[in-house]
């Protein structure tokens, strides 16, 4: 039997707040969708300071804040055995760094870029299966 539109009861056919609720929570654990959010970090270092990054699996956004131009700057990136596969570490910079140089405990980093700008952010991408940060 077809029902005119003004007989259709929508609710009727509507999930409940629950039931979407629930398949959000289910589809966010699945897709590791909790992860995709960078937790950012600030800081306005001097010349030759080192910097290190939260050690945590997150994916991370490392905002240096700078008067002006410094010649070195050490950056430690997240540990082995606290990254995950796939974690991306973006780095910024306001003020131009002459020579960057990135540290890491118990793992590598392929391809570190020799400067970093405004005009020029370092961004890495962890691999558990070669145990290496590789710039992208």
């Amino acid at each position: 039997m077809i029902y005119p539109p003004d007989q259709i009861q929508l609710s009727s056919f509507l999930p409940t707040q629950s039931l979407i609720t629930k398949f959000y929570q289910l589809f966010l654990a699945a897709n590791n969708f909790e992860k995709t959010v960078f937790v950012k970090q600030q800081v306005s270092p001097s010349d030759g300071a080192t910097v290190t990054m939260s050690q945590s699996d997150a994916n991370g956004w490392l905002e240096i804040i700078l008067g002006g131009v410094i010649a070195a700057l050490t950056i430690d990136l997240p540990a082995f055995g606290i990254s995950r596969d796939g974690q991306v570490v973006s780095i910024t910079s306001t003020q131009g760094v002459s020579t960057p140089s990135y540290t890491v405990t118990g793992s590598s980093i392929v391809g570190a870029p020799a400067a970093l700008g405004p005009s020029n952010p370092a961004k890495f991408m962890y691999s558990a299966s070669s145990n290496v940060w590789y710039r992208q």
